[in-house]
């Protein structure tokens, strides 16, 4: 999902909505189309996000391997459907998750950053 997220700038309401038919892989594209609010499916935020969006062939391939290993791989399926129900997750549970591994990554960074500082370059 974190990778997803990542490579194609979309929104999580976005990312909840998607189910396995959106995806053309061999044209390797993915239409967005729909989005999950407090739960409730609905179209996307605005008519400019329903469009077609180009899929690398590395993530492509990631997400075809998320879906072998999946339960959730028919067409009609949620790409991350909650386990317990078979339904999307709620947006606002994964932008806390989100919210919290920004925050760590952040401050490992900004260590990281710290001790290169004070390490001499040859």
């Amino acid at each position: 999902m974190v990778t997803l997220a990542q490579c194609l700038g979309l929104r999580v309401s976005e990312i909840m909505g998607l189910q396995w038919a959106d995806f053309d892989f061999e044209e390797q594209r993915l239409l967005v189309q729909r989005s999950v609010v407090h739960g409730r499916v609905d179209e996307v935020k605005t008519e400019y996000s329903k469009d077609y969006v180009p899929l690398d062939k590395r993530l492509a391939a990631v997400l075809l391997n998320w879906r072998k290993t999946s339960t959730f791989n028919a067409p009609e399926d949620w790409v991350f459907a909650n386990p317990a129900t078979g339904k999307p997750y709620y947006q606002e549970e994964i932008q806390k998750t989100l919210r919290r591994f920004r925050k760590i990554t952040h401050r490992c960074s900004r260590e990281v950053t710290h001790l290169l500082g004070n390490q001499e370059l040859n």
